[in-house]
């Protein structure tokens, strides 16, 4: 082999052993940061595909009427929801629908609601809704933005593998007919409503004011309750520097920092499951009195150019495309980068917070199993020892018996054969020795440690990767130094060479 061939073929090894070292350096990496959390292919523009859907929501299904009190044409609705469902489609989903025909005034509305599954290791599920039907006007805001952003939620959560529990995105009908037809058919029949760990409603997100959050339930004792998965919200909120606010207590129709009504959270809340609801609104104008004393939670800005309508921008003349892009200019856009984040981070900590409880019930119900045991091995112990001392008193009891019956036999026979009483009376101790009950009682039976173990994968894999990374150090030092020793002997040879020459 040739000088040149020899450091081509040296340094070939050399770039192998470094690219395997920075593969299991890499894979090492990987899987501490992976074995915590899922692995959810995040968008780096939040909120970018959601305007896109909303342009469309826009430009093609205006005024998804299905309430019969407006109008019997359910067209655009109709056709909304099968683009709806075909988006899902070809996300990958396997879409259910809800049907229901309800009466309400006199008026019959056929309710079509869809739903698409995310199947997780666990059946327990988060719920993320917006309903999709409308008044009148092109509703865009109400609820157009709702509807955009579950469409880029289930995007992309659609491709992820080994996600720990299940997501439901929900696609309602009939919010408009104030009976929450299409979300209440969910929680009164649908099989699942036991599974639900907390429900995301996204109503209105996009032109209001401020972006707000809403949850948790008040008891008969005035306590909050039901609040982790608004706690959550806040929480990453401000990891991520998001502004999110709670209602002001200036307004009374709901005690902060609850909303029980006026979407499709109310019959979540009638059946006790936790809830989130995200709102872009105003409620109160700048020096904190309500903004409107009517329909406080129609009050959705402040800004001068929503006075015609005491700053109301819903169910009415404002609420398309066109117009919010004008008067607020980048605020829909803002609202859903930041909505986005909101949600997609909120349903990764609901997951975290939904496995610490899970760990937690484990172990109480490991140590509430271990004490029962002990329990039950002390009073099988105090039960023996019980047994053992009624034998023993019985045994003594009887021994006594014995001795004075032979001792009054020794008595009659002592006069006449001393010898033998004395034989007797030997004999006696001895039976008595041997008669004597056993008075220790068997231990308590301390059984098998049944503590749940962790899995033992994790650590194994890591241990193996760190293995592979040595021998890939090794494998370098080992290159190195051969092909150093080859240079050298080549030298060597070469300096012979030139001697014998000499």
């Amino acid at each position: 082999m040739s000088r040149k061939q020899s450091r081509k073929q040296s340094r070939r090894q050399s770039r192998i052993a470094v690219s395997a070292l920075i593969s299991a350096a890499f894979l090492i990496l990987s899987a501490v940061l992976f074995s915590s959390s899922p692995a959810v292919a995040l968008e780096e523009d939040y909120g970018v595909a959601a305007w896109a859907y909303l342009q469309e929501i826009d430009r093609s299904y205006p005024s998804r009427i299905s309430d019969a009190r407006y109008s019997d044409n359910t067209t655009q609705r109709d056709a909304c929801g099968a683009w709806i469902r075909q988006l899902l489609t070809d996300f990958g989903y396997t879409v259910e629908t809800i049907e229901w025909d309800r009466t309400e005034d006199g008026h019959t509305n056929h309710i079509v609601s869809y739903v698409a599954r995310k199947k997780g290791e666990s059946t327990r599920t988060i719920t993320v809704g917006a309903h999709y039907d409308s008044v009148g006007t092109d509703g865009v805001e109400d609820n157009g933005t709702g509807v955009a952003l579950v469409l880029e939620l289930a995007k992309r959560f659609a491709g992820e593998k080994d996600l720990p529990y299940t997501i439901d995105f929900c696609f309602w009908d009939g919010e408009e007919t104030q009976i929450y037809a299409g979300s209440s058919s969910y929680v009164l029949a649908y099989p699942y409503r036991g599974e639900i760990i907390c429900y995301l409603n996204l109503d209105c997100i996009g032109a209001g004011d401020r972006m707000y959050a809403y949850g948790g339930v008040y008891n008969d004792k005035g306590e909050l309750t039901l609040a982790d998965g608004l706690n959550a919200a806040f929480y990453v909120a401000e990891k991520n520097g998001i502004s999110l606010n709670k209602l002001p207590e200036a307004v009374t129709r709901y005690k902060t920092p609850t909303r029980d009504g006026q979407s499709d959270q109310h019959y979540f809340v009638i059946k006790n499951i936790p809830y989130v609801y995200f709102e872009a609104n105003a409620w109160v104008k700048p020096d904190g009195t309500v903004g409107n004393a009517e329909k406080p939670y129609m009050y959705n800005s402040s800004l001068a150019c929503f006075a015609e309508t005491n700053g109301q921008i819903i169910h009415t003349k404002f609420d398309d495309l066109a117009t919010l892009e004008t008067l607020v200019p980048g605020r829909i856009q803002s609202h859903l980068h930041d909505f986005s984040i909101l949600s997609t981070k909120w349903i990764l900590r609901m997951f975290e917070l939904e496995k610490d409880k899970e760990a937690a019930a484990k172990e109480t119900t490991a140590s509430s199993s271990k004490a029962e045991e002990t329990r039950a091995s002390s009073s099988s112990a105090e039960g023996t020892d019980t047994v053992s001392s009624k034998t023993e008193e019985t045994a003594i009891t009887t021994t006594e018996e014995e001795e004075t019956a032979e001792t009054s036999t020794e008595e009659e026979e002592t006069a006449a054969n001393p010898t033998e009483s004395e034989k007797t009376t030997e004999a006696s101790t001895e039976t008595e020795k041997t008669s004597a009950p056993s008075s220790t009682a068997p231990g308590p039976d301390t059984g098998s440690d049944d503590e749940p173990k962790g899995s033992l994968f994790l650590p194994i894999f890591l241990v193996s990767l760190a293995g592979a990374l040595l021998i890939g150090i090794r494998a370098v030092i080992y290159i190195r130094r051969t092909s150093l020793y080859r240079r050298k002997q080549k030298k060597l040879k070469r300096l012979k060479k030139q001697r014998r020459n000499r």
